[in-house]
């Protein structure tokens, strides 16, 4: 540790992989707070980029579930990364929104497009089917974005929420946000990319 530094030491000695030089978030000191410390929030949205198959040598899908209050500071809730179906992955968005009572899941869909709609609908009919759902809870909205569509590429939509971290904007509840930050601080040097994507939506 000390000829070579913490960073060096972590990746080679205790194979810490997921440190990586020269990403976008390597710098950021990320802010955390308990769940019972998340103020009241007006707005909680959970959002997917999905891949659309599954298979060993697939994408990974990423699911975020944020909330803001009403000083407009962002609380990052829930995140998840990993290979699974497109089917699969929007139950499990449906399940976090109806749990932290989101009003809506997003898809970006730059593949396959409108077909997102039609699996959405069925991934909460599945839900309701098998009683996993509440009686009578409403389903949460759907949305969809295209990456291209005037947000710019990847690194470009990343160093916009890069800004909200610096200007400390942004805190991550603890549970399960090592997976967030693992993604964050690994990106754009290695992929997958996709928690980082649907960090930004």
């Amino acid at each position: 540790i000390t000829r070579d530094g913490i960073s060096s030491f972590k990746v080679e000695c205790q194979h810490e992989v997921d440190l990586f030089e020269g990403g976008l978030f390597t710098d950021v000191a990320f802010k955390h707070c308990r769940f019972d410390q998340v103020p009241d929030l007006v707005r909680v949205a959970v959002w997917v980029d999905p891949a659309v198959t599954e298979t060993d040598k697939s994408d990974s899908h990423g699911i975020q579930a944020d909330g803001i209050d009403a000083q407009k500071r962002l609380y990052r809730l829930r995140s998840w990364e990993g290979i699974t179906s497109p089917r699969e992955s929007l139950r499990r968005a449906l399940l976090w929104a109806i749990d932290l009572g989101a009003g809506h899941v997003g898809v970006e869909t730059d593949q396959g497009g409108d077909t997102w709609k039609s699996v959405y609908r069925e991934a909460w009919q599945s839900l309701v089917d098998e009683g996993l759902v509440p009686k009578g809870s409403k389903r949460p909205g759907f949305r969809s974005a295209k990456a291209g569509a005037g947000h710019g590429p990847k690194v470009e939509r990343a160093q916009r929420m890069l800004a909200d971290y610096e200007r400390g904007n942004i805190t991550h509840v603890l549970g399960d946000h090592a997976v967030l930050e693992k993604a964050l601080r690994r990106f754009p040097v290695r992929e997958p990319h996709d928690m980082v994507d649907s960090s930004y939506w």
